[in-house]
């Protein structure tokens, strides 16, 4: 049975001010209002998409109560009725985190079963499923938690399909991209910035010194926001040894999700 991952996060929480502002509401503003958000949380769930506090006081607020101070408390009903009927939750990372993203928060996926990581895929279809999959695990293995663009590719043509580039781009310009479409998957490119924009990923420019003593900036790719709070590491080792026919040690998974609930684990950290 696969497990939710146990993360570093905060969820939706009310103060006794916050109540106080909901209150104040009547009833049928309450009901609009939280049928409104429940759509738009839902929305943003399904298609894996990261919501910023703007888009949802622009989106379900309006200006009739965005400065109405009623934004936790909406999102706490909304949330509550979303994973009792619906196996979501709004999640985001705490601010010591490295993958923390400013005023950013995920609808993520919790349920609790062996269809978690089907659910938390949903859309992407098998081929798309399985190249996440082989990302991240690429991405964990590697020492500093991160990967260059060029080494991904490199080691997604050696080791996983030979019509993958065996270069992501074209000379020293990581803007010249090497375009293939992969029967079955398509443009390995258009899968990365997909998982990027949903936060699967988090893509950064790293400088390195060149060879005349100059530098170049290259595309770095870690463990992004909704990966940690959807999938998290030990979920992630368990797939990777289920897919290599081997059994894990329950004290090293415990060990693992206690390292990663500390916040301990050595990921590339996202420039704000």
């Amino acid at each position: 049975m696969v497990k939710s991952a146990k993360t570093p996060s905060k969820e939706v929480q009310i103060e006794e001010k916050d109540q106080k502002k909901g209150n104040e509401l009547s009833d049928l503003a309450k009901k609009d209002l939280v049928k409104k958000m429940m759509r738009f949380l839902l929305m943003k769930g399904l298609n894996h998409e990261p919501l910023t506090r703007k888009e949802v006081m622009d989106n379900v607020l309006g200006e009739k109560y965005r400065k109405a101070g009623v934004l936790k408390f909406i999102l706490n009903k909304a949330d509550e009725k979303l994973q009792q009927g619906m196996g979501f939750k709004i999640k985001t990372p705490l601010p010591d985190k490295p993958w923390f993203v400013k005023d950013t928060f995920y609808v993520v996926n919790v349920l609790n079963n062996e269809q978690h990581f089907k659910e938390v895929l949903r859309g992407k279809g098998q081929a798309g499923r399985g190249l996440l999959v082989l990302v991240l695990s690429i991405v964990f293995c590697s020492s500093d938690k991160s990967v260059a663009e060029n080494q991904l590719f490199k080691k997604l043509h050696d080791h996983v399909d030979k019509r993958v580039p065996e270069k992501a781009w074209n000379g020293n310009n990581p803007k010249n991209k090497v375009r293939v479409h992969v029967d079955g998957l398509g443009d390995v490119h258009e899968h990365l910035a997909m998982f990027a924009k949903q936060h699967y990923l988090l893509k950064k420019m790293v400088d390195k010194p060149t060879a005349d003593g100059g530098t170049e900036s290259i595309p770095h790719y870690s463990m992004g926001p909704r990966s940690v709070l959807e999938i998290g590491h030990r979920q992630l080792v368990e797939l990777m040894a289920k897919v290599m026919g081997q059994s894990m040690d329950p004290s090293d998974l415990l060990g693992l999700e206690e390292q990663e609930s500390q916040g301990l684990s050595q990921m590339a950290t996202q420039e704000h």
